[in-house]
């Protein structure tokens, strides 16, 4: 096979297994975009539009990259806050709200 020509001192064992994980991996993904993006619609109350019933599914494995900015957008103004990576919200945490 493809592998076999690319990588030929890989045992097949060990390009089943990275097969099998990579798999895996996007179902999770897949399921938690789709999960997350049900969830943010039913708080804003955003009806579907398109494939009732499977909207959040077709965007998600279709469109994931569009799916994850989409959902990023909704979730804050950027224009009034700032995005700050590892805090519980994703923003610059308001001063008013720090307890010390």
């Amino acid at each position: 096979g493809h592998y076999e020509k690319v990588f030929p001192d890989v045992p097949t064992w060990k390009i089943t297994i990275r097969n099998v994980l990579i798999f895996t991996f996007s179902i999770y993904v897949l399921t938690v975009l789709t999960k997350l993006r049900r969830a943010v619609r039913a708080r804003y109350s955003i009806p579907e539009e398109r494939c009732l019933g499977c909207e959040d599914l077709c965007c998600s494995l279709w469109c994931t990259c569009c799916t994850a900015a989409q959902l990023a957008r909704q979730t804050a103004d950027y224009e009034v806050q700032h995005a700050q990576c590892c805090t519980s919200t994703g923003c610059v945490p308001d001063p008013s709200d720090s307890t010390v």
